[in-house]
């Protein structure tokens, strides 16, 4: 029989144990070593905390103390629940993968050493780190990680001068009012004088870390207390720490199992992250940690890396260890190791079952006995949110008198005093025997449990779609059935009767029959309300229940999953292979995963150069494309996407969210000047963009912007939707520095609007400068000036104006709608008009100059700038090269390079003799799925290399001109020199 305090088979809970760091520390040891105070203060813009002489001298003494009770503390703990060896954290902690969104609305990883931004720290009021994680994934074993490499004097923590660890399930047992002096006491164990001293110190470069936000009560910002002395609830004490109400300059770090409401009290800069749980290469350091003996871990690790399921689960820390744990039990007992384990419901049940069988002999009550008492327990604690429980109301549940199997014990320290409490080995095992106590209950009292826990978390659900509720009774109904919600889960896996019956049978225990219809009609109505916001909880409760027929009838109306904008855990994505495989009508699935790029950003989107698409072109393909809107008078755009992802115009910088592969098309037009008198302040501030996909794979658009980048224009930035002559006015997910970022769920035309102001802001703009050809009449070369803002496409204009010779030039500047400008050239005796003009953000789709230069036609430069109505040079000086077309070359046609898709028709025939390179394009072009397996085994196999060059020229047609240009790049890439070759010569193209 095991003692109950003993099990402890994972890193995220440690053992509480009778240890010495529940009584005061001495005053001192020793003789005191002292240290003047300044030098504690490696920010020096911010002055001490309080009305002290800052050459008061630092209590060192008392912190070393408090650093060697934390050491031994934390520094070693029971190597697993079967065991009371004694093995350091050290060795057991294994990194989890952590994310978080950076600045640029990334998703990126970053370590432990990475939560603190320095950054952060060097701000008046430093920011708050939110790390939230399920239950499980490892949150209080890195708060204990921290305070032991504070204690350590790990590098990443010197900033800090004290650190301090609340553990918000034990606060809530304590009922006295204290001060946070007298607070700070009872959970270290230095008396309340150190603790004065040491604050009034130290005040700037105090951490706390509060562990289990959840286990808080809700309660209003009015209850909050302003004074470190001031005497309140232990809850209420934290609730002024998180609003800044006391030590307002400290450091927080909570851990939170839910997301934290927009309007609870935390007060300044907050930066999220998340703990999505171990990488593959976490899994493999994890069993060797567990299982030390290199023969045990190599066979171990192999039986769950061929099992996709198990070696999935792995993923969630918790179940990595609960795996380890059985399958070494199963190893010295010679059975299956991996069999049974399936579902997360069939690796906890394995995991009791074999708690029962190996070390639970001989208990007074029977098996159906103490796992009803267990659940009784669990769900009162589930239900009050309560995780400790002392030992009257226990001993009245459970009525074994001697043991607590799946208990730990520890002593909590009261004021005169010392209090015994249990909690659950895990939080999740309190999920868990929750939901077996409702299976196990009579037919009537479970179905009305499971009735109400279901209501609960569905009245939560809809509550959680009110666009306002703050941080109020709604939203602490919404947090309770959060962490109700993986009680469902295992109700679900509950009711797999082929995985475990055998286990109920063993123990002679019936379950309630009616249970899993309740849960199937909860499901499949939820599902066709909540198809989207709910939909990865609803797939995960369809893995447990494991019923493909069910599973099937569930999803059959659904033919997209979007979970695009929410990074993925392992676990998730196994979940939702498995709703796919069940359902293969699903035509689109739009994920992203935890360590990819977020849509949130426009810098990595690969870049695309469009086709042209003429009128008569478009005519021919309206039997396919018959909804399509345009009557085109000009050129569109064409992109055929490969694959999602993110793809940016290089023409026009405008970046497409791409869900899947598809045709988009798209176009400037004009803007409507009878719908934006209806807008009021609101002004065109981009071209308005005609936008089509045949399939409806566009998910979201990056519009780019001219404005200079600061949070006020920021604000007055958003996007018009035209669609059946309304128009839509759609606020921006996000403005980064060069885009405005949109969700679409339906295509038309789409346009980027700025409330204005007065006066106006300033803005990025372009000088374009376009030579007229000349005729042998002429004496004069005539140079056309454009201003125009920086987001108005050049090739746009460049279309207009296709007799024109486009001077390139640096043309970035900045100016002011509605100002006034002058354009001066020297010679001075050329010609300028107008001599004045005001810029106008024009947006097309027509583009006329605003000023024209008339130039003797012998001059061979000019010299530009332009001027505002004070004189200043917004557009320095530039020598202008006049490269048009003189009088002996008028008829003839200007020299045109080729396009890449004109180089390779030309050239097809030199390319078949004298590309060497040719299966290292393939390769390139199999990688990016632009050729087939097929057509690319064909290339591999054929010989000579000539004949492989061959076929793939001929395989490129029926990819297009995308493809054609991908092949041309890595053509230049390999073979350069015969590239530069081939363009330096006269070109007609050639059709395949």
């Amino acid at each position: 029989m095991m003692k109950p305090q003993s099990y402890y088979p994972w890193h995220s809970c440690p053992p509480y144990g009778e240890h010495d760091w529940i009584e005061p520390l001495a005053a001192t040891h020793g003789p005191g070593t002292v240290m003047k105070s300044q030098s504690y203060y490696p920010w020096h813009s911010f002055p001490p905390y309080g009305d002290h002489d800052p050459t008061e001298l630092l209590p060192i003494t008392h912190i070393c103390q408090y650093k060697e009770s934390i050491k031994r503390k934390y520094e070693h703990r029971n190597e697993s629940s079967f065991s009371s060896e004694r093995v350091s954290l050290a060795a057991l902690y294994t990194e989890p993968v952590i994310i978080q969104k950076n600045k640029k609305g990334r998703f990126q990883n970053i370590n432990v050493e990475e939560l603190f931004n320095k950054s952060d720290m060097h701000m008046y009021y430093p920011a708050s780190v939110i790390l939230q994680g399920n239950s499980g994934s490892g949150k209080s074993f890195i708060s204990q990680k921290i305070i032991l490499d504070w204690a350590s004097g790990n590098p990443y923590l010197r900033h800090f001068n004290l650190v301090f660890y609340l553990r918000c399930e034990e606060l809530k047992c304590l009922s006295a009012e204290m001060n946070l002096i007298e607070l700070l006491s009872w959970n270290c164990g230095l008396s309340s004088d150190q603790i004065s001293k040491m604050l009034q110190n130290s005040s700037q470069r105090v951490l706390f870390i509060i562990d289990g936000f959840d286990d808080l009560r809700f309660m209003h910002c009015e209850l909050c207390i302003s004074s470190k002395l001031q005497k309140a609830p232990p809850e209420v004490i934290v609730y002024s720490i998180l609003s800044k109400r006391i030590l307002p300059r400290c450091v927080r770090l909570i851990t939170t199992r839910t997301e934290v409401p927009q309007g609870m009290l935390l007060k300044g800069h907050q930066r999220f992250t998340e703990i999505v749980g171990f990488s593959e290469k976490g899994v493999k350091e994890y069993f060797q940690k567990f299982f030390q003996n290199e023969e045990l871990f190599r066979k171990a690790y192999e039986c769950v890396r061929v099992n996709e399921t198990l070696f999935t689960a792995c993923s969630i820390p918790v179940i990595c260890s609960i795996i380890c744990t059985v399958m070494r039990e199963r190893f010295s007992d010679g059975a299956d190791v991996t069999s049974g384990l399936e579902t997360t419901t069939s690796i906890y049940l394995d995991f009791v079952s074999t708690l029962l069988e190996s070390h639970c002999q001989g208990l007074s009550q029977s098996v159906p006995s103490l796992l009803r008492s267990l659940g009784q327990l669990a769900e009162r604690g589930m239900l009050e949110q309560q995780v400790l429980f002392d030992e009257k109301t226990v001993y009245d549940t459970i009525s074994d008198s001697a043991d607590k199997p799946f208990l730990f014990k520890f002593l909590l320290r009261r004021k005169i005093h010392q209090e015994t409490m249990f909690g659950f080995m895990h939080f999740s095992f309190q999920e868990f025997f929750t939901a077996l106590y409702y299976v196990l209950l009579d037919e009537a009292e479970s179905q009305r449990k499971v009735r109400e826990l279901l209501h609960t978390v569905e009245r939560a659900w809809a509550l959680s779609c009110w666009s306002e509720r703050d941080f109020s009774k709604a939203d602490v109904e919404v947090r309770h059935a959060n962490l109700l919600q993986p009680v469902i889960l295992f109700l679900c896996g509950l009711c797999k009767k082929e995985w475990i019956s055998s286990f109920f049978e063993k123990h002679n225990m019936t379950l309630s029959i009616n249970i899993e219809t309740q849960l199937k009609e909860w499901i499949h109505q939820c599902s066709q309300i909540y198809h989207n916001e709910h939909m990865l909880f609803i797939l995960h409760c369809l893995y447990e229940l494991h019923e493909k027929s069910f599973v099937g009838k569930v999803l059959e109306h659904l033919v997209l999953i979007d979970r695009f904008n929410m990074p993925l855990k392992s676990i998730d994505g196994w979940v939702l292979k498995y709703g796919l495989k069940c359902c293969e009508h699903i035509r689109t699935l739009k994920v992203e995963s935890s360590d990819s790029q977020s849509k949130q950003s426009s810098e990595h989107a690969e870049e695309f150069k469009p086709e042209h698409v003429q009128r008569d072109d478009e005519d021919k393909r309206k039997n396919t494309y018959s909804y399509y809107l345009m009557n085109m008078f000009d050129l569109s755009s064409r992109f055929v996407c490969p694959h999602a992802g993110q793809f940016k115009c290089s023409l026009t910088s405008l970046v497409f969210v791409m869900a899947s592969e598809g045709e988009v098309l798209y176009r400037v037009v004009s803007w409507n000047p009878g719908l934006l008198d209806g807008l009021g302040q609101m002004k065109p501030a981009g071209p308005l963009y005609n936008i089509d996909c045949f399939n409806g794979s566009v998910s979201g658009l990056h519009l780019p912007h001219c404005e200079i980048f600061c949070e006020e224009n920021k604000d007055n930035l958003a996007v018009a939707h035209f669609t059946s002559g309304n128009v839509e006015i759609m606020n921006p997910l996000k403005v980064t520095e060069s885009h405005v970022i949109i969700d679409i769920r339906d295509l038309s035309h789409f346009g980027i609007l700025k409330r204005m102001i007065f006066p106006p802001s300033p803005v990025i703009a372009q000088v374009l400068l376009f030579l007229r050809p000349i005729t042998v009449k002429q004496s004069e070369n005539i140079l056309d000036v454009h201003l125009l803002p920086w987001n108005v496409p050049l090739s746009k204009v460049k279309d207009q104006h296709t007799e024109n010779t486009h001077i390139k030039t640096s043309s970035k500047c900045s100016l002011i709608p509605e100002s006034e400008y002058h354009l001066c050239c020297q010679p001075e005796e050329s010609t300028v008009q107008p001599a004045s003009e005001t810029f106008e953000c024009n947006y097309g789709p027509n583009y006329h100059p605003t000023f024209e230069v008339f130039v003797d036609v012998n001059k061979e430069e000019i010299v530009l700038s332009l001027l505002d109505k004070t004189e200043r040079e917004v557009w320095e000086r530039r020598r202008i090269p006049l490269t048009g077309i003189t009088s002996s070359e008028v008829g003839e046609p200007r020299a045109k390079r080729l396009t890449e898709c004109e180089f390779v028709k030309k050239h097809r025939d030199v390319l078949i003799r004298r590309v060497s390179s040719v299966m290292t394009i393939a390769d390139g072009l199999k990688t990016k799925d632009m050729i087939p397996d097929e057509i690319y085994s064909k290339v591999h196999a054929l010989e000579p290399r000539q004949e492989k060059t061959r076929l793939l020229l001929d395989a490129l047609h029926s990819g297009g001109d995308t493809v054609i240009t991908e092949f041309y790049k890595l053509l230049k890439n390999e073979e350069p020199h015969l590239v530069d070759e081939l363009m330096s010569g006269p070109s007609r193209p050639q059709q395949f």
